[in-house]
């Protein structure tokens, strides 16, 4: 429900910000950035999930799976600039979102939020294997 709240939020913010300053946008295009950016933010809450299962300490699960979210765009960012190495973005969730596609070309990639939201079941089912199988 927060990841719902936030979205519509932020995009009514910038709806009446863009029409305060006078900024033409296409309006279902700014619906689309928000709504497939969900499955993104899913990914990254998986990560979360499965690092608070692995680690006791709350405040260091926080900071590892921020730090992982981070990484992990890094890496995306990095092995876009040498095609050689392009292979190794596959593995990030920020390969499959792309907001300027979403925004400037009007391109919405259905089948790149259908593997975000695969990858997100597949981060909660290890979550749940894994705390079956810690000692409680």
């Amino acid at each position: 429900m927060p990841l719902v709240v936030l979205n519509v939020g932020v995009a009514v913010v910038v709806y009446v910000g863009a029409l305060v300053i006078g900024e033409s946008f296409d309006p279902v295009a700014l619906s689309m950035v928000h709504l497939l950016s969900v499955p993104y933010l899913l990914v990254c809450a998986g990560i979360g999930l499965v690092l608070s299962v692995l680690v006791d300490r709350p405040r260091t699960a926080r900071a590892a799976a921020l730090t992982l979210v981070f990484v992990l765009w890094l890496v995306d960012a990095v092995s876009g600039l040498d095609p050689e190495f392009e292979w190794i973005g596959a593995a990030t969730p920020s390969r499959y979102y792309d907001e300027t596609a979403i925004l400037v070309r009007e391109e919405y990639a259905f089948a790149d939020a259908g593997i975000l939201l695969v990858a997100f079941l597949a981060l909660v089912a290890l979550s749940v294997v894994l705390f079956t199988r810690r000692d409680i």
